[in-house]
């Protein structure tokens, strides 16, 4: 993956999740939770993360 231009590399990510409760949530229950998702997301591609090799 790490071959791949950077526009490609990131094109088809998905990320799955698992929404809490007993029943479906609502559209305005959802859209809060994927927005605490998504703000963690831009903030991990804007600043990005530091991984340390082994040896």
């Amino acid at each position: 993956m790490a071959s791949l231009c950077f526009a490609l590399r990131y094109q088809h990510l998905l990320v799955p999740t698992l929404v809490p409760g007993p029943k479906e949530p609502t559209c305005q229950q959802l859209q809060r939770y994927l927005l605490l998702l998504v703000d963690d997301l831009i903030k991990l591609f804007e600043e990005g993360i530091i991984v340390a090799e082994s040896e």
